[in-house]
């Protein structure tokens, strides 16, 4: 059997590792590397500078829920906690490379050194070149939680939630040089649970994404393609510290932190 070679491309956290430990559970991929982005929120900025700037747009409550399931779990070392994403590449003796630009020339010679069929965009924040979106053999696929075409943008799931809806959903989409906008290979949908956070609800849908990332790897003919030609100009950016005040559900809790940072993915 040959194994398709997946570059995994993250941003870290709870959702970074559930990623890896995805691609590993699978006997069709050989984890070729993994791309960790260390930007926060702009290009050249340093991580006490991004961070006040996003407590600047969307309120410390939201700054906090962002936290939640990436610094605090990467720096968070419990008992039972699931292990980072570097520890575990490390653990599997897996490529590891660090930057905050994915398309300079450096990241670009790592890249295209790892050989890659597929380059797996889950969690990621950076926005790829077509040269980048080229490396690959076969394709550039990122994992967005929601059904799109509707609810592109940087945190579909607040705004799920903000809108009253109670259907949500994940999509495998084909990367472009525009966010969110290439073919949809295959989507999955789920209730929403009222007892449950918007962080539990976002950390669920890539356990959901990533299962459907398994299932096309191993059969593409067996998911059905969907348009994603609709809604093209809505795109929902950071939330307003009014948007999240007028949030009627929880952002996160202690105990969909210690739920979600202690399940491995299975």
């Amino acid at each position: 059997m040959t194994k398709a070679r997946v570059l995994l491309c993250t941003s870290g956290g709870i959702c970074a590792t559930l990623s890896l430990q995805a691609l590993l559970a699978t006997d069709e991929i050989d984890v070729a590397g993994v791309f960790l982005s260390t930007r926060t929120r702009t290009k050249n900025g340093r991580f006490i500078g991004d961070a006040l700037r996003i407590i600047r747009t969307s309120g410390l409550n939201y700054a906090t829920y962002l936290a939640i399931g990436t610094t605090l779990f990467d720096c968070l070392r419990l008992r039972g906690v699931l292990p980072t994403v570097k520890k575990l590449a490390s653990q599997h003796n897996i490529p590891f490379y660090c930057s905050k630009d994915i398309n300079s020339s450096d990241s670009q010679s790592w890249l295209s050194g790892r050989a890659p069929d597929i380059l797996l965009s889950s969690f990621f924040n950076l926005k790829l070149s077509p040269a980048t979106i080229a490396i690959p053999s076969q394709a550039a696929i990122n994992l967005h939680p929601a059904l799109l075409p509707a609810y592109k943008g940087v945190d579909p799931v607040f705004y799920y939630f903000l809108n009253g809806e109670d259907t949500f959903g994940v999509s495998l989409h084909k990367i472009t040089e525009e966010f969110d906008t290439g073919e949809v290979l295959a989507q999955s949908s789920m209730p929403k649970n009222p007892d449950k956070s918007v962080f539990w609800h976002n950390t669920e849908l890539f356990r959901q994404g990533l299962e459907l990332f398994r299932i096309w790897v191993k059969d593409p003919s067996s998911v059905t393609k969907i348009d994603n030609t609709g809604n093209s100009d809505q795109y929902d950016s950071w939330p307003s510290p009014s948007q999240v005040s007028a949030l009627n559900h929880p952002l996160y809790n202690l105990s969909d932190f210690r739920e979600q940072s202690r399940r491995p993915f299975k």
